[in-house]
């Protein structure tokens, strides 16, 4: 490495030696020329020391020219003396002026030093900004000139714009604007802004080469120089565009959630959960709400405010589950009752933002509506299961009177009241007490006979009607006089009556209200009925009996026997009448309350918000329902087959087919009941057979329900299918409770159960088989059963003679597609019952349509008057003052033509010919389902417009 010898310290030293002895051998050469001055010659040699040096090397050129010349070259003989003044002087001079020489010089030096050192420093400082700026390559940084031209340029800036700096450098700033930008003038005060305020700084569209745009945070700052005159700009721009775009999805987000925020039906809030010193959740605030907040839960202004402050007694488990939420992370979906808010909610919490925040946002729904509708059906559920038991009890015995005490135990456990008085007409004409519950501690309360006429029930049993006392213990009836001394606060009381016939009174009170619903109401009056015509029937069977006896005890002529026997036969086909009546009544009162659970049930199960366990809930409700009505179906059916009244739709069928939809129908029992199923229909070949389908349907139901009603928990229920030369033999079999041999003969009887325990343990009525086997007969077929003993199971054998297949199967034809109605209807609804009308009412109007609703003939035929447009009546045809034969006929004879559909729970073939024959388009038997009633609407109203 080179060194630079110029830098080192003793070379300044040596050359003010040098130069001092440079002086010195000149003075020495010319004495006589230097004479008069003789430091002169040494001051040239102190200025070079000094210049060259600086001040050290100056100060030794001066000490080492004085030593010189005091030692060597003093021209005295005497040489230099100190007590000479004028040697003094000159030496203080020349000393005193090299002193002076060396600090100007050193002085100068360091200027100098300092100099080249700040510029050396400048220049570093220059080439790492301008290292800086190529480097970058994210922002545009670049110099403009006064004009605004373009003087420098970076790697960054060619980045971005795509100009190389040899394409750019002289244009003006302009070049980067949009064409719409220039035109308008807006690249014009940039430079005016930022010499005004210092600094200018904007966001907008620039342009690339190629015309392509970019969105750019631009800055342009002046540039003075150190005099303060003005020498360019400074220019630095960034491409922000993704930033932009991500802005504005950010924003287009926000406003999308805002708009849904806004317009959700469902409350929506965020909260900020607060928790105690032991981090246990004590309270919540409300930070944000949406304007379905207060509509869901009556709750306004409640921004800023703590739950507690709202509603201090707010149930614990509301802090806990947001605690959890807000501490975990883990969402959580639940329904609870808020007491203090009278309702229930469907809540979804989630956190909402960091842990830290312990925020959790909250979307809910009021479903206190949804729970009283459920509980309604579960209600009603329960209200037809005792029904249908009360009719298989009444049904099954010989005598009802023995089943009164138990049947009003069950009504009145089942309705909450606490006392019932039951009284039956005697032969003397008085109310005699047959059985009670709850006065057994005030007999005075429950007298043993009643005249007709006295107190609450003989008052019903005088004017054959419902006898109601509602807030007994202010009441001013004089009934209520002896219930208010018993502590009953509501009291009604129903005459049992058949026809014109009456039998005794059935009274229900409570302790504990002051009222009654008005479906606990119909309840009673329907089972009073049930009670009522079945002892009707009791009557009319021991009055036949006895004419028999009479006849057969009797010696007479034959005059005489003719007139007993016509006696007996007139009873007899009074009692038969009867039967049909019972039935016939029976069914309606069983249909009816059954229409609004069917169409309730499905109306629910379509929600989409509906939780798991409800939805098993509704399922068995439904399963339920279908139960009672097939046994509804099943008491018309022993009818219809005894007359002879049963018309078979009968054509080709594939056996196997009509099998495994039936096996369909029952695969949630054998489910539900954990058995062991087994199918096995033979060899491949079809088995036709010529049938009704849904009939034979009901056969293969009807034994499969059967074997799985049977047979216990884990047990084996199968099905089988095989040709046997010009026959098809079905098997169905069970590994249940069997049969003794004795009663083989008997299982295929109407009403007909092995044992009284098994109705009490398995329910049904006894018919399932009588009619499989009326049925099967009917298709030419047999039906046998075999059984080894109790406990050891049971085979159904059906034998179905086949039939030759058909050109075109007509079993599998498609099913043409629901129609709908065009266009919205306007309906006129016609129904007594209260809550079937509601229900049917928003069914129909959650498909569009608009209905009116009456209950009784009068009003409807006023709605009609008012409302000429109607489109379609539906009307039920037990109408308070009158029928729904009579309301058409009237709409008729005023020349209203729009189509009716018969809604009725007497489905009869008489009772859909009576309505066909008044006019009625259609005829649906209740319960109806909501599918079917939307298929008659479509259906009715299209042929309305052919």
């Amino acid at each position: 490495m080179q060194t630079d010898w110029t830098k080192r310290p003793w070379m300044d030293y040596g050359i003010a030696i040098a130069v001092t002895s440079l002086a010195a051998l000149l003075r020495w050469a010319l004495p006589a020329a230097l004479e008069p001055t003789p430091f002169l010659v040494f001051y040239p040699a102190l200025v070079a020391a000094a210049m060259l040096g600086g001040f050290g090397p100056g100060m030794v050129a001066t000490a080492a020219s004085s030593l010189c010349y005091i030692l060597w070259l003093d021209p005295d003989p005497e040489g230099f003396r100190l007590d000479d003044p004028a040697d003094r002087l000159r030496l203080a001079i020349f000393v005193s002026g090299g002193m002076g020489v060396s600090f100007l010089a050193r002085m100068q030096r360091r200027a100098k030093e300092g100099e080249q050192r700040r510029g050396q420093e400048l220049y570093a400082s220059e080439e790492r900004f301008r290292l800086l700026i190529e480097d970058v390559k994210d922002y545009a940084i670049f110099m403009l000139d006064m004009a605004g031209r373009v003087a420098t340029w970076n790697a960054g800036a060619q980045r971005l714009t795509q100009f190389t700096e040899a394409e750019i450098v002289g244009a003006h700033i302009s070049r980067f604007h949009p064409p719409a930008d220039i035109a308008a003038g807006k690249s014009q005060p940039e430079l005016a802004v930022a010499l005004e305020t210092g600094h200018y700084s904007e966001e907008g569209w620039r342009v690339r080469k190629d015309g392509s745009r970019f969105w750019a945070n631009v800055t342009i700052t002046p540039l003075y120089d150190p005099a303060g005159n003005l020498r360019g700009f400074a220019q630095a721009m960034h491409d922000m565009t993704e930033y932009r775009d991500a802005e504005e999805r950010l924003r287009k987000s926000e406003h999308r959630y805002r708009t849904l925020f806004g317009s959700i039906d469902e409350g929506f809030c965020v909260i900020e959960v607060i928790f105690d010193e032991h981090d246990n959740p004590v309270d919540y605030r409300f930070l944000e709400t949406n304007p379905a907040f207060e509509k869901q839960t009556g709750l306004p202004g409640v921004q800023g405010k703590t739950m507690r402050e709202l509603a201090p007694q707010h149930e614990e488990h509301w802090f806990e589950t947001y605690g959890r939420v807000a501490r975990t992370g883990q969402p959580s979906r639940f329904q609870a009752w808020a007491a203090h808010l009278h309702r229930w909610f469907d809540v979804y919490a989630f956190r909402f933002g960091e842990p830290e925040s312990r925020q959790v946002a909250v979307l809910f729904s009021d479903i206190t509506e949804r729970k009283r509708t459920e509980e309604v059906l579960r209600r009603r559920a329960k209200s037809l299961k005792l029904l249908s038991d009360c009719a298989m009890r009444l049904l099954t015995a010989p005598c009802p009177e023995p089943l009164l005490q138990q049947i009003f135990d069950d009504l009145a456990k089942h309705l909450g009241l606490e006392v019932y008085l039951n009284y039956l007409v005697a032969e003397d004409g008085w109310l005699h007490l047959n059985a009670s519950a709850g006065l057994d501690d005030q007999p005075h309360g429950r007298p043993e006979y009643l005249r007709i006429g006295e107190a609450v029930c003989g008052t019903a049993a005088f004017h054959r009607a419902r006898f109601v006392i509602e807030d007994v213990q202010h009441s001013t009836v004089p009934q209520a006089e002896l219930p208010r001394t018993l502590g009953i606060r509501a009291i009604v009381c129903y005459p049992l009556l058949a026809g014109n016939r009456l039998f005794g009174t059935l009274c229900l009170a409570s302790f504990s209200r002051d009222g009654f619903a008005e479906e606990e109401l119909d309840l009673a009056r329907t089972l009073c009925n049930q009670v009522a015509m079945a002892m009707e029937r009791t009557r009319l069977v021991v009055e036949l009996e006895q004419w028999a006896a009479d006849l057969n005890a009797t010696k007479t002529s034959a005059e005489q026997a003719k007139t007993v026997a016509e006696q007996a036969k007139a009873v007899a086909e009074q009692a038969n009448v009867a039967k049909d009546h019972f039935l016939a009544v029976l069914s309606h009162e069983l249909r009816t309350p059954l229409t609004p659970v069917v169409m309730g049930v499905s109306m629910l199960q379509d929600r989409p918000d509906l939780d798991a366990t409800m939805r098993q809930t509704l399922e068995m409700i439904r399963r339920n329902v279908e139960m009672e009505a097939r046994l509804i179906d099943d008491l018309l059916d022993v009818t219809r087959i005894a007359r002879g009244k049963i018309e078979l739709a009968r054509r080709p069928v594939e056996l196997c087919t009509v099998i495994q939809r039936a096996v369909e129908v029952c695969k949630p029992d054998i489910e539900a009941r954990g058995l062991h199923f087994g199918v096995d229909l033979g060899p491949p070949a079809p088995y036709w057979v010529d049938a009704d389908v849904p009939r034979l349907q009901q056969v293969f139901w009807n034994l499969l329900k059967n074997a799985i009603k049977f047979t216990p928990h884990g047990g084996c229920v199968g099905i089988r299918c095989r040709p046997n030369e010009k026959d098809v033999v079905v098997e169905v079999n069970d590994s249940g409770m069997g049969m003794e041999q004795e009663s083989l003969s008997k299982v295929f009887n109407a009403f007909e159960q092995i044992e009284r325990s098994i109705t009490r343990q398995f329910g049904g009525l006894g018919l399932g088989l009588a009619i499989s086997k009326a049925l099967v007969e009917m298709h030419g077929g047999t039906i046998e059963a075999h059984s080894e003993g109790r406990g050891k199971g049971a085979t159904f054998r059906i034998r179905f003679p086949m039939a030759a297949p058909p050109g075109q199967s007509e079993f599998s034809a498609p099913a043409a597609a629901r129609q709908r109605p065009e266009h919205p209807l306007r309906i006129l609804l016609v129904e007594d019952h209260g809550i079937t009308a509601k229900i049917i009412g928003m069914i129909l109007t959650a498909d569009g349509h608009t209905v009116d609703t009456a209950g009784d003939i009068a009003t409807a035929l006023q709605l009609v008057e008012n409302h000429p447009d109607f489109d379609l009546l539906i009307s039920d045809l037990g109408l308070p003052d009158g029928s729904g034969h009579d309301l058409l006929r009237k709409l008729r004879h005023c020349r209203y033509r729009f189509p009716a559909i018969a809604l009725s729970g007497y489905g009869g073939e008489e009772d859909i010919r009576q309505s066909l024959g008044a006019g009625f388009a259609a005829h649906l038997t209740k319960p109806a389902s909501r599918e079917r009633l939307m298929e008659a609407i479509a259906t009715v109203t299209a042929a309305a417009r052919v």
